[in-house]
C-alpha cells in the first residue's frame, strides 16, 4: 500500500526531527476528526475521518496523529504488510456480515481509546489479541451505546464498513 509507505516514511522523519518521541505513547485516544492538523503529514482531519491523539505523559506533551477512515497502519503501529490481500478481503467481508446481522454496531463512535492488550478477544474477528498488540476499545453512539474491543486493523475495517452500510 503506497499511501502507508509514504506515511511510514513521514512518521520516521517526524520522529528523527524530534517532533515526536521515538518511544510508545503513554495514552492514546481516537474519535471523529475536529479539523486539527496531522503531526505526521500536516493534512486537516475531517469529521468523516478518525483522529488519533497520542500523549507522552513523561514530557507532558500531547500530539495529534491522524489516520484516515481507510486506516493508515503506519500511524497506528500495525503493519498491513503482515496481512495478505485475500486474508484482508475475507476479514472485511466477515466484519461486514457481522454489521449486517447486528453482531457489530453500525452506529457512530462516541468515545475510543487504546491500550496494550491483556489477552482480550477482538469483537470483529474473534481472535485473541497478543500481549504486544494494541487494543482499541470504545463506545458507540445511539441507544445501544455498545462497548467494543478490536485489533487496530479490525477497528479500521469496521469503521470503514459501518460508514458504507
Amino acid at each position: 500500500m503506497p499511501h502507508e509507505k509514504v506515511l511510514g516514511a513521514k512518521s520516521r522523519e517526524v520522529v528523527l526531527a524530534g517532533k515526536l518521541p521515538s518511544r510508545r505513547p503513554d495514552r492514546t485516544w481516537a474519535g471523529p476528526g475536529i479539523g486539527n492538523s496531522s503531526t505526521i503529514c500536516g493534512a486537516r482531519i475531517k469529521q468523516d475521518q478518525v483522529e488519533f491523539e497520542i500523549q507522552f505523559a513523561h514530557d507532558g506533551a500531547a500530539a495529534g496523529v491522524e489516520a484516515s477512515r481507510r486506516g493508515s497502519s503506519s500511524a497506528t503501529g500495525m503493519s498491513a504488510r503482515t496481512t495478505r490481500p485475500m486474508e484482508q478481503e475475507s476479514l472485511r467481508l466477515f466484519i461486514r456480515r457481522k454489521i449486517q446481522n447486528g453482531r457489530l454496531s453500525h452506529a457512530g463512535i462516541r468515545r475510543i481509546w487504546s491500550s496494550p492488550s491483556d489477552g482480550q478477544t477482538c469483537d470483529a474477528c474473534d481472535v485473541t489479541l497478543a500481549k504486544e498488540q494494541l487494543l482499541m476499545e470504545g463506545i458507540t453512539l445511539g441507544l445501544g451505546r455498545r462497548r467494543f474491543q478490536f485489533h487496530v486493523r479490525c477497528f479500521q475495517i469496521w469503521d470503514h464498513e459501518r460508514r458504507a452500510a
